[in-house]
């Protein structure tokens, strides 16, 4: 499954960092032009296989979002995008787009290395 999908593009990367963050677009690619290097991903998909284990039983150790909605409306914080003011499409936005803000391996990451969608609304 990992080496079935392609790493992504530099180019596919470059559209969508210009599709979310319009005219901040060149600001995110030189923050982290990183995210181009089709080795990298290679790489990543590697160091995934290799230690795909170890990524489940991480994986396992995530919050599910019921529990983490809860704790937030006890703290009095909002707990969903709606709550937050946000629409269907920013969210969408916001969850295809998020790992080019910072380089540090997140969920979103490990979708964009297995080359599947992130899913929210």
């Amino acid at each position: 499954m990992l080496r079935a999908a392609p790493p992504p593009t530099a180019e596919g990367q470059m559209a969508e960092i210009g599709r979310t963050y319009g005219p901040t677009a060149e600001m995110v690619i030189a923050e982290e032009p990183s995210y181009l290097d089709s080795a990298r991903w290679q790489a990543l998909r590697q160091q995934l296989a290799e230690g795909w284990d170890e990524v489940r039983a991480l994986l396992s150790l995530v919050p599910e979002p019921d529990w983490l909605a809860d704790r937030l409306r006890r703290a009095g914080a909002p707990a969903t995008p709606a709550e937050l003011g946000l629409t269907p499409e920013e969210v969408r936005d916001g969850l295809q787009a998020a790992h080019y803000l910072r380089d540090r391996f997140t969920v979103r990451w490990l979708l964009t290395a297995l080359g599947l969608e992130a899913i929210g609304g």
